[in-house]
């Protein structure tokens, strides 16, 4: 009866620790945000305050007019240790300091024109979603961490410091119609000023043989980038607008409805995108095409932002190029998948695992970061070893 309670007890034992590793959730991000006038926040000199609901981190600012020795600091403290990302609010309805000087940061001080809102991250403050420029870095080894801001020109601000743990999202790599890297063939027109295109303006054409627009990126990292497209037609576009150049072919899109999925800061105003799909970069190119064989197709802005945790060839998305991902691609080969899904051995996107797929896992053997070897085994190595291992055991005791 011991022998089996025995075995019962460790068997539930197992069982507990793998539903543990199993089931225990993500690690959840830690933001911290000290407001002007909280605690933690400090400043010298003479500073008035203004208030303005919904652009404020709640809803109210403190300012100096930089006549010299005034400086904001936030001070954080019962941090874990680690590195963060700072980031400020501020609203200043253009009356700023061009040169607002942060301190605190990995890499020394950081200047920003306060006369461009921030638009970088959205923080919550109960209320309102408030936007927050970027600052830096900033490396906790003590739990604590100091930002300061100061200028010697008015009008200086300061609300809100945030300091994430969480990455930002990467950087949006646009090319607007007119811009470098664009290029049309055929007739096209050009519409302009209006709120609702990247830039204020817009290419259009009638739809007639011929027509394309084309977006040549180049000096890419290697990935896989998500596409976006921009467009507002009033209503009078094609419904039939064929975009090229994406993983798994031709994507026809109808631009009567406008572009609508995200919306990305021009500097001035949010345009909306549209999410096109995906395209895998190899040699650090990437073209998009636009046509359509009616009236009217319109070009305005094409921005790739590469996919989170992107690494071309790293098909199990661990961070590194390797075995694991030749596995992969062998497990698959000469079979037709989804097109682009990278766990069905796709990296190329046609819908086909084959050469043009180990190529790319050959291209970037090795590249990014070995994962270290896991403390903990994986629950299905626990299984086969408490499989190996328990019965030897029980020889051993002499249970039966």
């Amino acid at each position: 009866m011991k022998a089996k309670n025995f075995v019962w007890g460790l068997g539930l034992s197992v069982l507990a620790f793998l539903g543990l590793a199993a089931f225990a959730g993500p690690v959840q991000a830690v933001s911290v945000v000290i407001d002007n006038g909280e605690s933690g926040y400090s400043a010298t000199g003479t500073w008035g305050s203004s208030t303005l609901a919904g652009y404020y981190w709640n809803d109210e600012i403190a300012w100096a007019d930089a006549s010299g020795g005034q400086t904001a600091t936030w001070s954080f403290a019962g941090l874990d240790n680690g590195t963060y990302y700072a980031y400020a609010s501020w609203y200043s309805l253009g009356d700023a300091t061009s040169s607002a000087t942060y301190s605190g940061l990995n890499g020394g001080d950081v200047t920003i024109d306060q006369k461009i809102n921030p638009h970088d991250r959205l923080f919550d403050d109960g209320t309102h979603d408030i936007w927050f420029g970027s600052l830096g870095e900033v490396t906790v080894a003590d739990g604590t961490a100091t930002i300061n801001v100061t200028s010697n020109e008015a009008y200086l601000y300061a609300d809100a410091v945030a300091l994430t743990d969480e990455p930002p999202e990467p950087p949006m790599i646009l090319i607007d119609n007119g811009d470098p890297g664009y290029s049309t063939t055929g007739t096209w027109g050009n519409s302009d000023p209006n709120l609702y295109y990247w830039g204020g303006e817009i290419d259009w054409a009638d739809g007639s043989t011929g027509q394309t627009a084309t977006w040549s990126f180049s000096d890419l990292d290697n990935g896989i980038y998500d596409v976006h497209a921009s467009w507002y037609s009033g209503g009078d576009a094609t419904s039939s607008a064929t975009y090229s150049g994406l993983n798994g072919g031709d994507v026809t899109i109808d631009q009567k409805i406008n572009a609508d999925d995200l919306t990305i800061y021009d500097g001035i105003r949010d345009v909306g995108f549209e999410t096109l799909g995906q395209v895998t970069v190899v040699d650090g190119t990437a073209t998009i095409s636009v046509t359509s064989n009616e009236a009217y197709v319109y070009a305005d802005a094409i921005a790739l932002q590469i996919a989170g945790g992107s690494l071309a060839g790293d098909l199990n998305e661990d961070g590194f190029v390797g075995g694991d991902d030749l596995d992969i691609v062998r497990s698959f080969w000469g079979q037709n998948v989804t097109p682009g899904d990278l766990l069905q051995g796709d990296p190329s996107g046609d819908g086909f695992v084959g050469g043009d797929d180990l190529d790319i896992v050959r291209a970037n053997w090795g590249q990014g970061t070995p994962p270290a070897p896991s403390a903990v085994p994986e629950p299905t190595a626990l299984v086969l070893l408490s499989g190996a291992f328990l019965p030897w055991w029980f020889r051993r005791r002499g249970i039966r």
